[in-house]
């Protein structure tokens, strides 16, 4: 036997261990921990529990949704870019993104005047991959600089001053840098995009570089052609934009994924549209294109339009710079004459930079004040995809081969002016 030290106190009388109570003691601790094993391990394995079941199965199908995302945005990844590292901001709903479907006609739009709307879900007629993709659509990032944005940045048009309306159908990646070009460098804070039957909608996607609120999107889906008003811009642009939205600012541009604003006079664009609102005969303003030829690319080039396609046709009278794209005040509209040519109120003209008259045409060509950057061919992959994607109007003509032709047979000069902007 073993004995502990003896003394008077209770805690110090002796312990005695016989071999007997040992075992009993084992026995004791080995069948305690065989029910503790029973219970938390083998019967678990046997009754699934109610409350894990349900959590695991969600886990099942979120990887599973998670893998079926992946898959159906694989084609719309953009080429990598040095332009901005993003993370997620917190928005308020004040004046979140619409995300309406356009029926064609004013009236059944259930779009309000007085304020953004929350988001919806866009057409039941999208396809089985943009149904699955639908819930990336309500989050949005915001961009922050990995290098000092150049040129210098001016102040965001948080009055909503100047807006931009564009009709545009299955350019997702084309907008990765569209959409960051004009709210940084030109400070918009209000787009219109009214998508033309995208697959999958231009919508799906969460982050185009700019936060998200600044972007209505409105989802046209594709009808048969006895339904489709035509020509299609001019519903766009006058029945849809105009109309609809109008009231809400002062001046609205009306542009295409593939041009870009350049100022060349030492103003903003809203300094310079500031001017044009004091003169009492003006109602629209016009930018000159500025054409971009394929560089001499043949497939879609990393880092996106500004920085590849350096290459510019000369101006020529008869040649692509001929054409002018508006600004008008939503007030003055009266028409839309062509996608180039917005017509004003009577007593009131469309003016090109220098204030002299114009139409669609504008001649002679000049880019002192500001410039148009038109990449209306860019890669030949990029204009073959441009040609798939036809035009908005459902009668007009197939875009034609001698389109590419022509802009690359033209004589060109260095255009360099937007390869270095940031972001």
């Amino acid at each position: 036997m073993f004995y502990s030290h003896q003394n008077n106190d209770f805690w110090d009388r002796p312990i005695v261990f016989s071999p007997k109570r040992i075992v009993r003691v084992l026995t004791i601790c080995v069948l305690v921990t065989l029910s503790l094993f029973t219970v938390l391990w083998i019967a678990p394995g046997r009754r699934p529990s109610r409350t894990l079941a349900p959590l695991r199965d969600k886990a099942a199908d979120s990887t599973s949704h998670s893998s079926s995302q992946d898959n159906s945005l694989k084609e719309l990844q953009y080429p990598s870019t040095e332009s901005t590292n993003l993370k997620e901001p917190s928005y308020s709903s004040s004046k979140s993104s619409d995300l309406e479907e356009y029926p064609h006609s004013r009236e059944s739009s259930d779009l309000k005047e007085a304020s953004y709307p929350e988001e919806k879900s866009v057409s039941k007629e999208k396809t089985k991959s943009s149904h699955n993709l639908a819930s990336l659509a309500d989050s949005g990032t915001q961009a922050t600089f990995t290098k000092t944005p150049y040129p210098p940045l001016p102040p965001g048009d948080d009055e909503e001053y100047i807006s931009i309306c564009m009709a545009v159908k299955n350019q997702h990646v084309d907008l990765l840098e569209w959409f960051p070009h004009y709210y940084y460098h030109h400070g918009i804070r209000r787009f219109y995009v009214m998508d033309d039957g995208s697959q999958p909608p231009i919508s799906i996607l969460p982050d185009y570089g700019i936060p998200r609120s600044a972007i209505t999107f409105v989802y046209i889906p594709r009808t048969p052609i006895e339904e489709r008003p035509e020509p299609m811009h001019h519903h766009i642009y006058g029945d849809m934009c105009i109309k609809d939205y109008g009231k809400r600012h002062t001046w609205m541009g009306f542009l295409d994924a593939d041009e870009f604003l350049e100022m060349r006079n030492g103003q903003t664009l809203m300094q310079w549209l500031h001017d044009w609102e004091h003169n009492d005969t003006v109602g629209a303003v016009a930018a000159q294109w500025l054409t971009h030829n394929s560089a001499g690319l043949l497939t879609r080039p990393e880092g996106g339009a500004r920085k590849n396609f350096d290459k510019c046709v000369v101006n020529d009278p008869n040649g692509e710079n001929k054409h002018v794209k508006m600004f008008v005040r939503t007030e003055l509209f009266q028409q839309v004459n062509n996608v180039h040519h917005i017509g004003t109120k009577d007593g009131y003209m469309e003016v090109g930079e220098h204030g002299d008259p114009t139409g669609p045409w504008r001649n002679p060509v000049t880019h002192e004040k500001w410039a148009l950057h038109h990449y209306g061919i860019k890669s030949r992959q990029e204009f073959i995809e441009k040609q798939d994607r036809g035009n908005a109007n459902a009668l007009a003509k197939p875009i034609p081969q001698s389109l590419w032709e022509g802009v690359e047979n033209m004589d060109e000069v260095d255009c360099k002016e937007l390869t270095d902007y940031y972001p």
